[in-house]
Order: structure tokens, then sequence, then C-alpha cells
């Protein structure tokens, strides 16, 4: 039976948003937040290591729509906890990681000491689908549009010129709206800087985005939909 190496990432590697920064910031990584530090696991195949951290609450709607993405490790008082494999970081021999079995549980360590196996089965397959999908140049799916993988393209093996594609022209997008539609103001600038601060989770980002797109398409829709006025 492997053992599995339980480590820790701590402040040294959160900028002051608690957001987790290895040479860039690392989109939709899991944050520092309260906690002195993450845990996680190290798992490794033959080309990279990968960290992948501990949740004491894995997202439902993940657990149940996407149970290959995470590794269910329930406790009594954690009934919810796990690995999730969304946030998952290819890591390198430069990061100092404290090897710490930490809050992991006797009972918890064991099992996942016994799943080793079924645990670098879903990384494996988690990675192959999303660089298939990548590589196919088509919208991503829900599983991979809010993945950490898109800050690993280059030691993935993946083009770079392809990474966040779908994402930047939804942002730039959602800029253009900001500085042609409306009346551009203060509030404006401050949108548009949102936009385009890296240091903020993608995912945020996108929401504004969507919400900026949404909007402004219910309006053209609602003026196409107006009965036209008659000429005097």
């Amino acid at each position: 039976m492997q053992r599995p190496i339980i480590v820790q990432l701590d402040h040294e590697y959160f900028n002051k948003d608690d957001s987790l920064v290895i040479q860039q910031p690392i989109a939709e990584a899991l944050k520092k937040s309260q906690r002195p530090y993450v845990e996680g696991t190290l798992v490794a195949d033959e080309n990279n290591t990968y960290f992948v951290p501990f949740r004491s609450n894995l997202n439902p709607k993940l657990t149940s729509e996407f149970p290959e993405l995470v590794l269910k490790l329930p406790t009594d008082d954690k009934p919810q906890a796990g690995l999730d494999l969304t946030k998952l970081v290819v890591v390198s021999n430069e990061l100092n990681f404290k090897v710490n079995r930490g809050y992991i549980g006797r009972d918890q360590y064991n099992d996942l000491s016994y799943r080793q196996d079924e645990l670098q089965t879903k990384i494996e397959n988690y990675i192959k689908g999303y660089k298939q999908e990548i590589l196919q140049g088509k919208p991503l799916s829900p599983q991979s549009r809010f993945s950490t993988l898109k800050s690993f393209h280059k030691e993935l093996g993946l083009p770079e010129a392809k990474t966040h594609l779908i994402e930047d022209r939804r942002l730039e997008q959602a800029a253009q709206i900001i500085k042609t539609a409306y009346a551009y103001d203060k509030d404006s600038d401050i949108v548009l800087n949102f936009l385009k601060n890296h240091e903020l989770p993608l995912a945020k980002r996108l929401t504004m985005a969507n919400k900026i797109i949404y909007r402004q398409q219910a309006h053209v829709n609602q003026l196409t939909r107006s009965p036209k006025r008659q000429a005097r």
C-alpha cells in the first residue's frame, strides 16, 4: 500500500488577497482565506507532479454532476470532505512544501492510502480530457472552463496561445460594451479595471462580464421587439 504524501502551502505562496501565486496568480486556485495554509496531497505521473488540495466541504454540485473530479474522504464531523481535482496545481521542484500530516485524521489518511490508484486514474483522465478539449479548439465544458489547468498549459504541453482564449474574448466583449454602449464615467473605469485585473479570480471577472453582456443583449432584444414608431 502506497502512503500518500501530505503537504502544505503556507502564506509564502499567497498574495495579500489570499490568492495562490506561483510565478503568476493561479486562476481558480483554492484561496487561503483565514487558514494558515492550504493542505493537499502530491501525486506524480511520468510528466509532472500535482498538488491536489483537501476541502472540508466539496461543492455539492461538483460532486453530484462530476464525481470523477473529486475523491470523497468523509469523516464524522466533515461528511463532505475530500480532494478537489478542479483546484489541482502543477508543481515544480522550486516549491518548498512542508510535509506534514496536518489536520488529516487517521481514518481519512488510511482511506486515501488505499485509494491512491483511484486518485491517480482520476487525475490522468481529467488531464487527458482537458487537453483534448483545448486541442479541439471548441468552447470548453463546465468542468474545464473554471479549471486551474488553464494556468499550466506549458507544463501540460499545450499551446500557450490557446490559454484563456474563449474567456479572454468574453472579457474583451464586456469591456467594449462598457466603452461604447454606456456613458463613460469614473464607474466605467472601475468596471474596466476589475475586468482586466489578473490578480482577481477569473470566475469573478467572467461573472461580471457575463452580466454586462446579458444586460446589453436584453436591452437590444427589447428595442427589437418594441413597435416601430409611425413616422408623422
